[in-house]
């Protein structure tokens, strides 16, 4: 005959089920913590550690890179740096891809400063769109030209051709052998170029002034037509320097 059912074995026997079961889900997540899993494809750079290397907590161990992604990191100077923005097209050159225009766009801008013998710049990245079938390596050098302002479907005339203030601005135009003040409304410009929204028509000869070159003429102020180009109907200017990564 057999006897009853020793409760106090039963119950020992699930306590030591319970700590079996906690052991395991302790060593399951040692062993997922002793796993590096890498948060993207790509390529191992370097690796820190040795196999049997005591590794802090936070310690850095390798580094991963994806050769899909080329970043440009270069610096602007300080008059230019508030006409960047996040998102900017640019154009990228290097030297060891001759006659290659790159297409990429500003991915960061950094808010501190770099000082040197008294000249400020700021850090920029630029990511680009890397060739197919080129492999670009680090520390390649190259420049990069920032989109900052872009007029479209407007007509250019030299800066020096507009006359007048900021709130009236006006170009002299060659109409029938005479001279006339005709206003004008601006777009940007770069300095050397300005574009002109309203006022003007495609062919229209402007009139700029110019410092004449004898001794007689010397001071005094000489009117030169210009033509504008006729295909010319954008305005932008850029700027930036950077060295590839």
């Amino acid at each position: 005959m057999l006897g009853g059912v020793d409760t106090l074995e039963v119950a020992l026997r699930e306590a030591d089920l319970a700590s079996a079961q906690q052991s395991l889900e302790t060593a399951s997540r040692r062993l997922e913590g002793s796993t590096l899993l890498a948060p993207m494809a790509g390529t191992i750079s370097w690796v820190e550690m040795e196999a049997g290397k005591e590794v802090a907590a936070g310690a850095q161990v390798l580094e991963i890179v994806d050769p899909t992604v080329v970043e440009v990191d270069g610096i602007v100077d300080e008059i230019d740096v508030l006409l960047i923005y996040e998102g900017a097209r640019a154009a990228v050159t290097m030297d060891a891809l001759a006659g290659r225009v790159m297409e990429g766009i500003v991915s960061d801008i950094s808010a501190e400063a770099t000082n040197q013998q008294g000249v400020v710049s700021y850090p920029v990245r630029i990511r680009l769109e890397a060739p197919k079938g080129v492999t670009l390596y680090e520390g390649l050098s190259a420049t990069a030209s920032i989109m900052v302002r872009e007029e479209r479907n407007v007509l250019l005339v030299p800066s020096q051709a507009v006359f007048g203030t900021f709130q009236k601005p006006f170009v002299r135009v060659m109409t029938g052998g005479n001279i006339e003040e005709r206003g004008v409304v601006l777009g940007n410009s770069d300095g050397l170029w300005t574009a002109v929204r309203e006022g003007l028509t495609e062919g229209d000869r402007v009139v700029m002034e110019s410092i004449g070159a004898t001794p007689l003429q010397s001071g005094l102020a000489t009117l030169k037509t210009i033509i504008p180009a006729g295909g010319v109907k954008s305005s932008s200017s850029s700027k930036g320097q950077s060295t590839g990564k």
